[in-house]
């Protein structure tokens, strides 16, 4: 049984991470680059974001910014 389940970032919802965690899974997501997608990844509650953008990525985890609704 698989442990995670990727998707590419634009496919990844609020309501997708919730039945993959139901379901017992991992979400990761892949390229997001720009800020504003991966802070709605991170609200929409996915484990794990594969970017070209790691400096993005960490100043966001870096500065702690709260995690925002997804439209």
């Amino acid at each position: 049984r698989p442990r995670w389940l990727n998707y590419r970032f634009g496919l990844v919802t609020r309501a997708l991470a919730e039945r993959v965690h139901a379901d017992g899974l991992l979400l990761s997501a892949w390229t997001p680059d720009t800020r504003r997608t991966m802070r709605r990844l991170r609200a929409a509650g996915v484990d794990s974001i594969t970017t070209n953008r790691i400096d993005v990525l960490c100043a966001l985890r870096d500065v702690g910014e709260a995690r925002t609704e997804v439209p």
